[in-house]
């Protein structure tokens, strides 16, 4: 009985991990998009000041 209310607690805390991964790794791809948004505009306005 004890065992399972262990194995059942790791899942869980596993299975959260899992979600604060997730959300991690979302954010960080929504950061870097947005990083590399910037530059290209950067680029972009910077070759425009050339021309």
């Amino acid at each position: 009985m004890v065992l399972s209310h262990v194995v059942d607690w790791i899942l869980k805390l596993v299975r959260g991990k899992m979600l604060v991964v997730k959300w991690a790794n979302r954010m960080a791809v929504s950061l870097a998009f947005e990083v590399a948004v910037d530059r290209t505009e950067g680029v972009g306005g910077y070759t425009d000041a050339c021309l």
